[in-house]
């Protein structure tokens, strides 16, 4: 049921953009204002949780514009709003009769549509197959229409005729082990879903209309060997996508999978070659700054650095992103006045997005032998809920060889990473807590995090311990 109430929604949004564009009105327009103003009270009520009052609002719109012939499209969209409060209650007689009152009242409206295909689900949904059936027959075709058709009127004379069609029976088909992977997956049935994922390729890659869906199994197979930590394998299968499948609109973010695959792996010149293949993004512009910085190209990286944050139409993240990259650029160039300047910038123009960069200015204040400085940003991380904090006075520890105190504080930290699901802080955590464990002479207790690393981060592993596949493989069946 999430699957097609997912599409309807989709649906819903296009049809809000046609009606868009459907009904231009002048800003200065004083009902227009007026009208504006009642529907941002009701997005608000609704994200409030009080529906009925959201709903009362609707009605009130209905009543004052009803009268105005260039207002039918929001009145349209208002009486959906009713229906959809009637279905969310379950009081699904209710919301149909709403819901035929726009096919009724404002049968030219774009959200017609939207009401005809909500009518038929609640129709369908109550055992009214003959009028959800007739109701189906006036929506555009789309693939919750199919969906509709599929799950309630499968065997039944309409179903029949209208999959009679080989390739919108397939597409059905496709459609279904889609969301059959997708249960496996939520079940934690990463395998069966790969899987089914496989037999999705082999069913219905002869289909022209289906590639899309060839393609986003294709992925689906590459991220289960990535998520297991077997790269190279992952690797593979993510080049399969753009051999195969290169009109599809998986390529791009396959690209950037494969490219950071072969980062971990320290592959850089084809992560360069597979991030060429890429159009400027947030997630490429991550990888391409980080490879630079591993290769220590770090003028190259300062000039992509500086060119990326001073771009003011990139989006905040990416621009807090590269002025921290940056700051690591001047401290890897031991020129720490830069390197402050530039992190204290980061936190001025981007306090949202500034935790990083706070942690990396600690690092900064520890060489200059600033320690007071070092303990009131830890602290203000820490107070904050950061596992930044707690990772700041770890790595205070470690470098005056405290172990005890080191480990103790980025235990804080993989407690606090995994509390806020942080997956590349956590895994950060366990790989420093490892080494204060190898260099405090506790190997049995660093080859216990090493296990644990391999199992949360295989990634991360993967580019500590440079393995291949089959020496991980190995390794893993050995634990």
């Amino acid at each position: 049921m999430r699957f097609y109430i997912i599409c309807l929604m989709c649906i819903l949004i296009c049809l809000s953009c046609v009606a868009a564009c459907f009904g231009q009105h002048d800003p200065q327009d004083p009902r227009y204002q007026t009208y504006t103003a009642m529907q941002a009270q009701v997005k608000q009520l609704k994200k409030l949780e009080r529906r009925e009052e959201a709903m009362q609002v609707q009605r009130q719109i209905i009543e004052q514009f009803k009268q105005y012939p260039d207002f039918q499209e929001e009145c349209a969209k208002a009486q959906v709003g009713i229906g959809d409060y009637y279905k969310d209650k379950g009081l699904l007689e209710r919301a149909i009769t709403e819901y035929a009152a726009v096919t009724q009242t404002y049968p030219q409206a774009a959200h017609a549509k939207a009401a005809l295909l909500w009518k038929a689900w609640c129709e369908l949904h109550i055992g009214r197959f003959d009028d959800g059936a007739t109701s189906l027959q006036g929506v555009p075709e789309c693939t919750l229409k199919m969906q509709l058709y599929g799950e309630f009127l499968m065997d039944r004379p309409e179903g029949i005729a209208y999959f009679a069609q080989d390739s919108r029976y397939q597409i059905y088909r496709a459609m279904q082990a889609d969301a059959q992977v997708e249960e496996l997956q939520k079940a934690g049935k990463r395998e069966e879903a790969m899987q089914v994922q496989r037999q999705i390729i082999e069913q219905f890659r002869q289909y022209p209309d289906l590639q899309k869906e060839c393609a986003k199994a294709q992925v689906g197979i590459a991220d289960y060997y990535k998520d297991k930590g077997l790269l190279e394998r992952a690797i593979a299968e993510y080049a399969v996508v753009p051999q195969e499948y290169p009109q599809a609109a998986y390529t791009e973010e396959t690209l950037v999978k494969k490219a950071s695959c072969e980062l971990y792996l320290g592959w850089f010149d084809d992560a360069k070659a597979s991030l060429q293949g890429v159009p400027e993004c947030i997630r490429k512009t991550i990888l391409y700054g980080n490879f630079l910085l591993n290769q220590h190209k770090l003028a190259e990286g300062i000039e992509y650095f500086t060119a990326v944050a001073n771009n003011e139409n990139n989006d905040p993240f990416l621009r807090a992103h590269a002025l921290t990259r940056l700051g690591l650029a001047y401290i890897a160039q031991e020129n720490l006045d830069k390197a402050l300047e530039t992190l204290n910038s980061c936190c001025q123009r981007f306090p949202k997005r500034s935790e990083e960069a706070k942690y990396w200015k600690c690092l900064v204040y520890a060489k200059k032998k600033m320690p007071d400085e070092v303990s009131n940003i830890a602290q203000e991380l820490t107070n904050a809920g950061s596992a930044y904090g707690p990772m700041a006075l770890g790595d205070v520890d470690s470098r005056a060889n405290n172990h005890a105190d080191a480990i103790q504080h980025y235990r804080e930290a993989l407690d606090l990473a995994r509390s806020t699901g942080d997956a590349m802080l956590e895994g950060d955590a366990l790989r420093k807590i490892g080494q204060e464990q190898m260099r405090s002479g506790d190997t049995a207790g660093a080859e216990a995090t090493k296990r644990e690393l391999a199992q949360r981060r295989p990634d991360l592993f993967r580019e500590i311990y440079r393995m291949t596949d089959a020496e991980f493989e190995q390794y893993a069946a050995s634990q």
